[in-house]
């Protein structure tokens, strides 16, 4: 019998999916806050989405 390892058994491409909409959300949310600390400056935010609640639970 081969050997089976636990990632064999996730989607990882949705994953990756998942984890690159996350990162997205957070560098952007992170660059939003920079700016805000050094110019006070009122800007329409163009945030992208955070994960669902249904996403996060699938990506658990």
């Amino acid at each position: 019998m081969p050997q089976l390892l636990d990632f064999q058994f996730f989607n990882t491409q949705r994953l990756s999916e998942l984890y690159k909409k996350e990162v997205r959300y957070l560098m952007q949310t992170h660059q939003k806050n920079q700016v805000k600390d050094t110019i006070d400056v009122d800007e329409p935010e163009e945030r992208g989405d955070p994960l669902t609640a249904e996403e996060l639970e699938e990506k658990e």
